[in-house]
């Protein structure tokens, strides 16, 4: 699926498809699909949230996948009773109507070293192969990660030292909405349904 993915997004055959969503949506879907794995490795993951505008326009289906991608890692890289934590804020935006939408996963696993940052969100690359590390993965996450965040004008940056841990951010601008246009798009939807 992955290498499908990345074959899309570097021939342009993606389309981002924004639409008025609740800002905390992906992030409360994504926490919901890892509840197992959490539990799987005793792990802690905690949550906050700093949200002044509910509902921005985003493609929600691309930050999912961008979560999606960062919060796997950090469970698969961090030990056994090792703590997760994730932030969803809203900052400002030189840009009228607009907000930064700013997701943080921070982890206390096995972290990346200062040389393999350089290469992380490349293609296929790996810190550590798989049979060296018993971890599986292909090494195109962080690459497809990086590319949807470029697509969506955003930003993406990691701090992370070996043997600490980790922290991705990711800075993606959102168009603010208002919860009557969701309402209206509703309203029109069970219109057209008819």
């Amino acid at each position: 699926d992955n290498v499908l993915e990345l074959a899309r997004i570097e021939n342009n055959k993606i389309i981002l498809e924004e639409s008025l969503t609740k800002a905390d949506e992906s992030l409360d879907s994504c926490i919901i699909m890892f509840q197992e794995s959490l539990k799987e490795k005793d792990q802690m993951l905690t949550v906050s949230q700093k949200i002044s505008y509910p509902y921005v326009y985003v493609d929600g289906s691309r930050v999912s996948e961008i979560l999606l991608n960062i919060l796997s890692n950090a469970i698969k890289y961090t030990g056994k009773g090792g703590k997760i934590h994730c932030s969803l804020r809203q900052k400002p935006y030189g840009k009228e109507g607009w907000c930064l939408l700013e997701i943080s996963v921070r982890d206390n696993g096995i972290g990346i070293s200062e040389e393999f940052q350089k290469h992380i969100f490349e293609s296929f690359s790996r810190e550590r192969t798989s049979t060296a590390s018993g971890i599986e993965g292909t090494g195109l996450g962080m690459g497809i990660v990086k590319k949807l965040v470029d697509l969506m004008q955003g930003t993406i940056e990691v701090k992370s030292k070996a043997g600490e841990g980790s922290e991705f951010t990711v800075d993606i601008p959102c168009r603010i909405g208002k919860k009557e246009d969701m309402e209206a798009n509703a309203s029109e939807r069970r219109i057209s349904e008819k």
